[in-house]
């Protein structure tokens, strides 16, 4: 999976702008230099060069204040590239990609029950476009479908609607899964900016031209 590369021009203005904005999550949670720096186990003194883009930032230390603080990594890394990059999604893309990125995220649920809503709600989508796909040629056998395409249709419609929203009330009512742990690594929130971006730009080319549609504020 590749991750973004940046000049050494780049890593210091972005070290910087990472510094400002857990600086300024500090003092909006009232907590102290001297209370973060004793987190990351620092002098303050360490934690303010940090904070003024004087030092670089490591990946560890910016974790743990991200977990200190109880933010999102959104909260710290969103919208850094201004301004943003239109992805797009193009033939050369690999579909294994986003799959691996959704997988890593339900593994960090620790939740087999998790887990395997992902993976069967993965093949299921796979399922059905490899089915319209291999039915296209005639001369391609449908004796290996044990269902019939209206009714596969129809129940394939039916998970992709009801399965997220049924594994969104498991996370939330269940006592088992801590819902601050499902988090990806630092290094890949890049990679998860780009998945994101695509997807939406895919299910706006769906929207009629004329109609409003919804962003978050």
């Amino acid at each position: 999976m590749k991750t973004a590369s940046f000049n050494k021009q780049q890593l210091a203005d972005f070290g910087k702008e990472i510094g400002r904005r857990l600086a300024e999550i500090r003092k909006l949670k009232h907590i102290s230099q001297t209370e973060a720096a004793k987190v990351l186990g620092i002098t303050q003194s360490s934690l303010s060069q940090l904070e003024r883009g004087l030092r670089m930032w490591s990946v560890s230390s910016v974790i743990t204040l991200i977990r200190f603080y109880e933010v999102s990594y959104e909260d710290v890394f969103g919208s850094l590239q201004n301004p943003p990059t239109p992805y797009t999604l193009t033939v050369a893309d690999d579909a294994a990609e986003p799959v691996a990125i959704l997988k890593m995220l339900a593994e960090s649920a620790a939740s087999g029950e998790i887990s395997a809503s992902v993976t069967a709600y993965i093949y299921v989508c796979i399922y059905r476009m490899l089915r319209h796909l291999y039915s296209a040629n005639p001369k391609n056998s449908s004796a290996i479908f044990s269902l019939d395409c209206d009714t596969a249709d129809r129940i394939t419609e039916k998970i992709f609607t009801e399965e997220p929203l049924r594994l969104s009330t498991l996370i939330k009512y269940s006592g088992r899964i801590n819902s601050k742990g499902i988090e990806l690594p630092v290094e890949y929130s890049q990679n998860l900016r780009e998945l994101v971006g695509k997807c939406e730009n895919l299910i706006k080319a769906f929207i009629p031209s004329g109609e409003a549609f919804g962003s978050k504020p």
